[in-house]
């Protein structure tokens, strides 16, 4: 695919300037995930090896808090901030609920369904993207309705804050990630990047991006192209690694469906599939899932790891907690929220419950949050 040709041709430039001028040599890392004889090398890694800790916060449950499909999580210097079910929730520190933020409608001071929203702690200001209503809400931190704006294009579906900025990104089965910056206070918009081809008809979605905050800098890494990059403040994309996938990506023809929904081109070999990847100060996590067919339900989970201190990869692996197993990282975990050196996924209450981790829970209750500190 075209995009290995962009990697091997990146890589030919790192190495002619690392010879070129040893005293600006930078190391960057590869992360590979290109063969099934390398992703089939199974690992364990203890958290206590990652100086990871983990901490259990409860969610208050009432009438009025009631979690059902979490589908986002963002954590402010007061608060956490929970999408369930379209509804933005505020919950304290130690998991009691505050309020609910905004409501369902079509109102100026309203979203049809909150798709996921982003925290200016500085500037006492949440951002509630309305996917569905095509309109950014904005709100203060206590819920007070501040303005509301209209989104791009609809291939934006996904934005992250970051200063004064907004960075608009989505879904494209392309090299090239598409990539908007909105200033907030001028409302000047800027193209950072744009896709380089077109969907055709039939074709299944693939190219998602993911983009993390580390130190207050982001990151962003795009399923069709092997380079993560770095989103540097003069709207240029920098790149810091590689994860090198070679033949395990779809090939295009492999997602467009024709008759009898089949693809134009049969899949032979195993596909890898990127469904979240977790940039942190000291580790990249990769889950991906192999499939023989695109739109398969049937899909093989795995979770990679690579260590940027000692630049070891573990392209099969768990992140095992010896004294609560029930805490493990697997592959089929789910990562709502990553910032620097946090990470948090959730626990259901039965889940919770079953390993007596907290005694008080009931099962119904809403569900448990699991906050890992690298």
């Amino acid at each position: 695919m075209k995009n290995h040709l962009i990697y091997i041709s990146l890589v030919v430039i790192l190495i002619t300037t690392a010879c070129s001028s040893s005293s600006s040599k930078e190391h960057i890392p590869v992360i590979n995930l290109n063969s099934m004889s390398v992703i089939n090398d199974k690992s364990e890694l203890d958290s206590k090896s990652l100086n990871m800790s983990q901490t259990l916060i409860p969610l208050e449950t009432t009438d009025s808090s009631l979690l059902s499909k979490i589908t986002c999580i963002e954590k402010s210097k007061d608060a956490y901030w929970i999408v369930s079910d379209g509804l933005v929730f505020k919950f304290s520190k130690q998991g009691k609920y505050l309020q609910t933020i905004g409501a369902i409608g079509q109102g100026p001071e309203e979203y049809l369904n909150a798709y996921n929203l982003q925290i200016d702690d500085p500037g006492n200001k949440i951002y509630v993207m309305d996917y569905l209503g095509r309109k950014m809400v904005t709100y203060t931190l206590t819920g007070d309705f501040i303005n509301s704006f209209e989104l791009p294009h609809y291939s934006y579906n996904n934005f992250k804050l970051n200063g004064s900025n907004i960075y608009f990104y989505g879904y494209e089965n392309s090299i090239i990630p598409a990539l908007l910056k909105l200033n907030t206070k001028t409302m000047i918009t800027d193209t950072i990047s744009t896709p380089d081809r077109t969907m055709e008809i039939g074709e299944l979605f693939m190219g998602k991006t993911f983009i993390n905050t580390v130190n207050d800098q982001l990151y962003m890494y795009h399923y069709f192209n092997d380079s993560i990059f770095k989103i540097e403040s003069d709207n240029t994309l920098k790149t810091v690694g590689f994860l090198d996938m070679q033949n395990m990506y779809f090939d295009y023809d492999e997602l467009i469906t024709v008759a009898d929904y089949q693809t134009k081109k049969k899949i032979t070999e195993p596909r890898a599939l990127v469904s979240n990847f977790i940039d942190t100060e000291k580790y990249y996590m990769i889950f991906y899932e192999l499939s023989n067919n695109a739109a398969s339900e049937n899909k093989r989970k795995r979770l990679a790891v690579y260590n940027k201190t000692d630049n070891k990869q573990y392209p099969n692996t768990i992140i095992i907690n010896k004294q609560d197993t029930i805490l493990n990282i697997k592959p089929t975990t789910n990562i709502f929220y990553s910032n620097g050196n946090t990470i948090i996924s959730i626990l259901d209450a039965y889940q919770a419950l079953e390993c007596k981790l907290l005694p008080d829970i009931n099962e119904d209750d809403n569900p448990v949050l699991v906050i890992h500190e690298l």
